[in-house]
């Protein structure tokens, strides 16, 4: 693996934001053995006809065929780095290049590629409506992660690529990058950094997204980090299954309270039941392989 530094930046519709963060990304790393991989989640609009490729000549662009999420998007960048260390950032220019830059130097001063250096924002520029659910998830994460990090949406990170080699990024995991290297005993030493306020386009991030965010949070509670994909669809399968049971149980219980039907003789009540025994059953399996 060649030495140097391969920075990732999924972007999904950031064509306003993207030029001004290659310039500035190009000014601070212009010493520096590099390139960019921008992932473009099918924009709107290609990258590739928004910027003029040829005044980039570390520059590389890949498009996923169809919209695949924010953790996809950097799995892909990850495995087409051409360099042994991977620098993340996201596409919106909200976190400084020169920040990145920040993380870069504090990782080569270490001079450890077991080690991971991740950014911690400070004065969040967010508005309310994106900073009060981050806020509220980030608190669940942390106790269900039990991370030492006080930051995980941070998207700011530098770390050596042999590190994420078994991992599979699930969902929404790649919020969990900081404790999935934790329980892997891999330390990681946390930056504070500044925090730029949105200039272009839409966050894709609001209320709508602190519930598959804690949804996965419970999958690697449940896991304990293992993000195989088996375990992954186990756990999937878990949470489905108890939800089942918990509405018709419910809505059985629901019945007999006000309706005064007979709860014993009620199908729904039966159907929360058997979803019940066979979440935990599923659960058990979990149980099972996180021992072995």
């Amino acid at each position: 693996m060649n030495q140097g530094l391969s920075i990732v930046i999924p972007a999904l519709n950031e064509e306003q934001n993207i030029p001004k963060l290659l310039e500035e990304l190009n000014h601070f790393f212009e010493n520096q053995n590099y390139e960019i991989i921008v992932i473009d989640d099918f924009s709107d609009k290609k990258l590739e006809d928004v910027l003029d490729i040829e005044l980039y000549s570390n520059l590389i662009i890949s498009r996923n065929t169809f919209r695949l999420g924010q953790s996809e998007s950097i799995l892909n960048g990850i495995k087409i780095a051409n360099f042994n260390t991977i620098g993340l950032i996201d596409g919106d220019g909200q976190n400084p290049p020169f920040e990145l830059k920040k993380l870069y130097d504090r990782y080569l001063k270490e001079n450890n590629n077991e080690i991971a250096v991740i950014g911690k924002r400070l004065n969040r520029k967010d508005s309310i409506s994106k900073k009060i659910p981050s806020n509220i998830a980030n608190l669940l994460l942390r106790f269900l992660t039990k991370t030492k990090s006080k930051d995980l949406g941070c998207s700011l990170k530098i770390f050596s690529k042999h590190l994420i080699s078994d991992i599979d990024f699930q969902g929404d995991f790649h919020r969990f990058l900081t404790p999935l290297l934790e329980v892997r005993n891999i330390k990681t030493i946390e930056v504070g950094t500044q925090h730029n306020k949105r200039e272009n386009g839409k966050s894709n991030y609001g209320i709508r997204r602190v519930f598959p965010v804690l949804i996965d949070g419970i999958l690697f509670w449940l896991t304990k980090g293992d993000t195989k994909p088996s375990k992954y669809v186990l756990g999937n399968i878990t949470l489905l299954f108890l939800f089942i049971s918990i509405i018709s149980i419910g809505w059985a219980i629901y019945q007999k309270t006000v309706l005064n039907a007979f709860i014993h003789r009620n199908p729904l009540f039966i159907i929360g039941v058997i979803f019940f025994i066979a979440a935990l059953q599923f659960l058990s399996v979990i149980i099972l392989k996180n021992k072995n």
